[in-house]
This record gives C-alpha cells, sequence and structure tokens, in this order.
C-alpha cells in the first residue's frame, strides 16, 4: 500500500467518522435540554410501577410482594415473590384468588425505594359489600398508618385506593370478603421521586423543526473549521494531545460561527415559530460533545495509522544527505516521529572516509555526483539536505543536481544553530537581509504564566498535603537529618536561590558534598554525555530511592513557585558549580525562571545529552505558550510514572 492511498483512505475514515459524530453531538445536545428536564422542571408522570420495565430505574425489577389468605381461621402465608418473577401476572392475573364469604385475603407490597404513590386497584369479580383497608408501612420501624379505603368502580370491575399521591416504600392491604369473591390482580400507580431529571420529560415542549435547520447549520460550520484547521493533512501528528488541540480550536470557531448566524437569523425565527429562541445551552453542549467524540475518532484513527505505519505499509524511503551530525539528528527525528511516514534508506556524503561505513546502521553509499544512482538503487525519489549552515556552495550544488535529475528534496538547517533567534525577512535599502530577533518572554506572557504557577502550586499543595504529610513521616523514621534538602541553584538573570527537595541520601559535609559532584559536573558538559544528575548511590536510602524513582523528592519545589523562584514549567535549574563550565551560548536558560518539569524533563530526561538538554530549554523560552505548558505537564505525569530517566 502506498503512502498517498494509505493517508487518503484513513482520512475518508476520518471524515466519515467525524460527519457520525458531529450528527450525534448535536442530537444529544438537542435532546438533553430539550426532551429531557435536566435544565428545567420535570414533567409529573404517573405509571404503573408494578409493570415499571426500564433499563436502569425501573420499579418491576426492584418491587416484590407477599401473600396471606384466611379462610375459616385457617391462614396460609406466602413467602416473598418478585414483580419481575412473572407470579404477580401469570398467578394472581390468570388464576386469581377466590375467597369464600368471611374469607380474608392479606397482600404486602415492598416497591424497594420510596415512591409517591397516587392510587392503588385491584381486579375483582363477584358481588363486593365488603371493604379494603390500606395502611401505609413505616420501612424502618414497622409502624403502620391506616389510609383511605377502598372505592369499588363497578363499570371496570376494579377496587381503588386514592392515596393523593403519598410517599411509601411499603403497603398492606387487606381484603375482607362477606360473599364469595375472586381477586385477580392488583396495580401500584405512582412515580419516582429519584429518578434523575434527564431520564424525566420536561413540562414545556420545543418544537423539533427549527433544530433541524440548527444540526445541518452545526454540520456544515464544523467540518469547515475542521478543514480550515488542518484536522484533515495527510501528515499530521499522531499525538492525541495535538489532535485536541486542532479539534478545540476547531469546534470554537465553529460554535461561534454558529451562534453569530443564529443571532443574525433571530427575527425571522421568532416571526415563523411564535417567539421561539434558539437555546443557547445546545451550541454548548454540542461543542462539548463534539471536542470528545471527534478526539476519539482521532484516537482511533490514529491507533489504525500505527499499527499499519509499524508494519511498513505506507512508508517512503528516503536519502539523507549529509552524515554529519545534522543528518544524524534528522534520523533521530524520522525514527521517533513515525508518522512523517520516512524510512531513512542511506547516506550520502561527499566526505570520502566514511564511504562503505555505518552511522546509526545506515550505509554511507558515496558521494552526492551519484545521488541519483543511489536513489534508483534503494526505491526513492525523495531526498533531504542536512548539511550544515556553512556548506552553502554544496547546499546549492545538490539543490542544483536534484533540479536537473527530478528528484524531491527538502533543506533542513542546523535548526539547533539558529534556534536561538527569530529569523524575520527585512531589507536594508532594497536588499533582502536575514533580521534576528531574541524574543523570549514578554510582559503579558510572564503575567499569565505567573497566575497559572501560583494557581497550580496553591491547588498542587493543598491536594498532595497527604502525600507530603506521609513521606515526610518516613523520611524522619528512616534516616538522620532534616527532612529538607536546601540547596542553591541559578535561576532567571543567573540569581541563586534556596532550590527545596525532600531529603533522600544520608547525610555528609557540604564540602564533601560539593566535591563530589563537582568534578563530575565538569566532565560531563565537556564530555557532552547524558545530562542526569551525578548521584553516589551508596549514599541514597530506601524511601530516597523510591522518591528518586517516582520524582517524589521533587515536590517540595511547590514552595519555590510560590516564592516566584521558579515556575511549574521551566528549564532545569543548575548547581552553581555547573554554571562555572558553561560556555556561553548555554547562558541563554537564563532568560527565563526555572521549572518544576520542562521540555528536557517529558524528552527523556538524564538520557539526553547535555547538548540536547540546553537545546530544550532554549527551545522552550522562545516558543512558550500556555498550551506548550499545558501539554508539558500532562506529558509529565506518564513520564513520572514510568520512571523513564530517573536518577
Amino acid at each position: 500500500m502506498s503512502y498517498r492511498s494509505l493517508h487518503i483512505s484513513l482520512l475518508m475514515l476520518l471524515l466519515i467518522l467525524d460527519i457520525c459524530m458531529i450528527n450525534l453531538s448535536g442530537m444529544a445536545a438537542f435532546w438533553l435540554r430539550c426532551r429531557t428536564a435536566l435544565f428545567e422542571e420535570a414533567r409529573v408522570q404517573v405509571v404503573d410501577l408494578t409493570g415499571d420495565n426500564r433499563p436502569v430505574w425501573g420499579i418491576r425489577k426492584s418491587g416484590q410482594y407477599r401473600e396471606a389468605r384466611t379462610v375459616s381461621g385457617d391462614r396460609k402465608a406466602e413467602e416473598w415473590a418478585p414483580f419481575s418473577s412473572g407470579v404477580l401476572t401469570d398467578g394472581i392475573e390468570s388464576q386469581g384468588v377466590e375467597l369464600p364469604a368471611e374469607g380474608q385475603w392479606d397482600v404486602e407490597i415492598d416497591l424497594g425505594t420510596v415512591c409517591v404513590v397516587d392510587r392503588v386497584e385491584w381486579a375483582v369479580s363477584g358481588e363486593i359489600s365488603g371493604e379494603v383497608e390500606l395502611d401505609l408501612i413505616d420501612p424502618v420501624t414497622g409502624d403502620s398508618q391506616p389510609l383511605s379505603k377502598a372505592k369499588y368502580e363497578p363499570h371496570t370491575g376494579r377496587l381503588v385506593v386514592a392515596l393523593g399521591q403519598q410517599k411509601a416504600q411499603r403497603l398492606q392491604a387487606r381484603f375482607v370478603a362477606l360473599d364469595p369473591v375472586r381477586v385477580a390482580e392488583f396495580r401500584v400507580f405512582g412515580y419516582d421521586p429519584a429518578l434523575p431529571r434527564i431520564l424525566a420529560r420536561p413540562v414545556s415542549e420545543v418544537p423539533r423543526r427549527p433544530y433541524e435547520y440548527l444540526l445541518v447549520l452545526w454540520n456544515a460550520a464544523a467540518l469547515l473549521a475542521l478543514l480550515y484547521c488542518g484536522a484533515y493533512r495527510i501528515t499530521r501528528s499522531l499525538e492525541l494531545l495535538d489532535d485536541f488541540c486542532i479539534v478545540m480550536k476547531s469546534v470554537a470557531f465553529a460554535a461561534v460561527g454558529v451562534v453569530v448566524i443564529l443571532f443574525l437569523h433571530r427575527g425571522y425565527q421568532e416571526v415563523t415559530y411564535l417567539g421561539f429562541e434558539y437555546s443557547r445551552v445546545v451550541v454548548i453542549l454540542g461543542a462539548v460533545f463534539s471536542t470528545m467524540l471527534l478526539t476519539g475518532n482521532r484516537a482511533v484513527v490514529d491507533a489504525a495509522h500505527r499499527h499499519f505505519l509499524k508494519r511498513g505499509y505506507g512508508i517512503r524511503k528516503v536519502l539523507i544527505v549529509g552524515a554529519g551530525p545534522p543528518g544524524q539528528r534528522i534520523v533521530d527525528r524520522l525514527r521517533t516521529h513515525y508518522w512523517l511516514a520516512y524510512d531513512p534508506a542511506g547516506f550520502v556524503d561527499d566526505n570520502s572516509q566514511l564511504h562503505g561505513k555505518y552511522i546509526q546502521g545506515l550505509p554511507v553509499l558515496g558521494g552526492t555526483e551519484r545521488l541519483r544512482e543511489f536513489a534508483v538503487m534503494v526505491g526513492t525519489d525523495e531526498v533531504i539536505v542536512a548539511l550544515p549552515n556553512s556548506s552553502h556552495k554544496a547546499v546549492r550544488d545538490i539543490v542544483g543536481r536534484c533540479h536537473s535529475e527530478h528528484l524531491k528534496f527538502r533543506i533542513l538547517p542546523d535548526l539547533f544553530e539558529v534556534m536561538s533567534s527569530q529569523v524575520q525577512v527585512g531589507a536594508l535599502d532594497g536588499v533582502p537581509v536575514l533580521d534576528l530577533d531574541d524574543h523570549y518572554l514578554g510582559q503579558w506572557d510572564r503575567f499569565l504564566k505567573r497566575g497559572m504557577d501560583v494557581t497550580g502550586a496553591l491547588m498542587g499543595l493543598i491536594l498532595l498535603s497527604p502525600l507530603f504529610a506521609s513521606l515526610t513521616a518516613l523520611i524522619k523514621l528512616t534516616s538522620r537529618g532534616p527532612i529538607f534538602f536546601v540547596q542553591g541553584r541559578v535561576g532567571e538573570n543567573g540569581k541563586t536561590f534556596p532550590f527545596y527537595k525532600f531529603r533522600t541520601m544520608d547525610v555528609v559535609s557540604e564540602e564533601e558534598a560539593r566535591r563530589e559532584r563537582e568534578a563530575s559536573y565538569k566532565e560531563l558538559i565537556q564530555s557532552n554525555q547524558s545530562g542526569g544528575k551525578i548521584v553516589n548511590r551508596n549514599r541514597v536510602t530506601w524511601i530516597g530511592a523510591f522518591m528518586r524513582r517516582f520524582s517524589l523528592d521533587e515536590l517540595p519545589q511547590v514552595f519555590n513557585v510560590i516564592r516566584g523562584e521558579m515556575s511549574l514549567v521551566g528549564p532545569r535549574p543548575p548547581i552553581p558549580y555547573e554554571v562555572a563550565s558553561y560556555n556561553t551560548w548555554h547562558m541563554e536558560r537564563f532568560k527565563g525562571k526555572p521549572g518544576i518539569t520542562g521540555l528536557w524533563q517529558v524528552s527523556g530526561r538524564a538520557e539526553l545529552p547535555f547538548e540536547e538538554m540546553v537545546k530544550l530549554d532554549i527551545y522552550y523560552l522562545k516558543t512558550w505558550s500556555l498550551w506548550l505548558d499545558f501539554k508539558i505537564m500532562l506529558k509529565t505525569i506518564p513520564t513520572v510514572l514510568s520512571g523513564r530517566g530517573a536518577q
């Protein structure tokens, strides 16, 4: 299956699912608002409770009864029988209870829940000269309260006890026959006051036709908004959070558009339907349901997409021009972001010393003069040029060769060499120039971020207070020393602040700990190895190892957030003697507040090289948004629970 046919098939499936779910969300919103009493007064509907067969709230399933007959002083009592057993209809209704003169029939009815009972009826045959006495039984104490007596209706052949809608759970009736009579059945009429309003009918009825027009409008608006926001691109991320963001944006556009159209259409609608006005709640509910269902669609299609890609369907071979660090990073990303559907087939590089060697499991096939030959050999017509920014002439030559040999090409500059600047095209006396604007968090961005930090830290402190107390007790009971480990860290603009963590190691002198870590950090930075912590495992306590495994030792940093020294999301705060080994460009990490979590933590933590960690921190500061913070915090949860990269 080719790349294009696979993706078009999946997009068609997604479009069909979207149309179904948009209609379903619209109909569900209309039903909740206009066909249930969820948002207004419920209509009281008296029904036969003994025949109430509703799936969840039906009384017939929970109701039961038992009877006793007394003839000539001989009393015969039956066991409890449920309404749903069929005994009530198959036994009493078909055969009835035949009582001779002076006979007595007692029946006790348990509805299973407190109901509002309107009346109780018995079907009888024969001349009625006796009475029916009905008592209300307190289900807790067993005390009885006499109620009204039966009234015989000759034209229906029924004895009716009208209760006037009294609350009751258990009823006890006694029928005394002065003449021979047959009692065929009984019925209890009323309603369950505990019935959820969502299952009850509203008092007022709403015309359906206007909402049918609204459903058509909602379909058109939602589909156009999804198309506008890029929800049907052939190549898109398979991350659920990215899908959710696109869906939320699309539904918001659609909802605003529908509300505006309804406002402009309001006058015509009021005249046509005599004062009718659309409920804005329907639009709100439709937007909420659509967001959930459309995101669910994408989760299903993404799962199918992953299934095909991981089995090699719809994958495009591609050659990487440049076997240096930029090309190697491109290979890493193409393998990680498999939804791009690229399978690197090999490197092409003009460095003859690399020819025939394998880099990251891929062969270096040869020089760029044989580019077309290598493309045919691996079965592709696509090339990714990943050369350093200094190789301007080489890039120009390769582009010309791709044009002449009809190869599709993509040029990926060494992104991390220029990512510390926002590149804008300007002009100098008519000559195009690149304007590198170092823009970090602005004042308004800082205000929004600070508000989110304070709110999130206070909520976290309240919700996690039991966990705080438990960890505090365990630390104190298992080792000697303070509960918190306080260490100087470098924050925004290079200022040092006290950094709080739960203590996870046995206590040693500060000088000894400093010497233990200083040399290791210097070696770490200079060798560009993984950017993790340097830990003396021999000093870690058992509860400390557990806290480190799930990053619970980081929880006290909420106090740093409240104090304004840190943020919930941001770069990792370094230690002062770590900063002493920084290069000049590493210092850009201090253009924002450090965070409890960040891109580094959710991208591999200690598994990433130090240089990569710094680049991720700078990238975060340059591209900050509330949505990016929200995504990072959500991704932090599975990262922490998995313990991946923790030390």
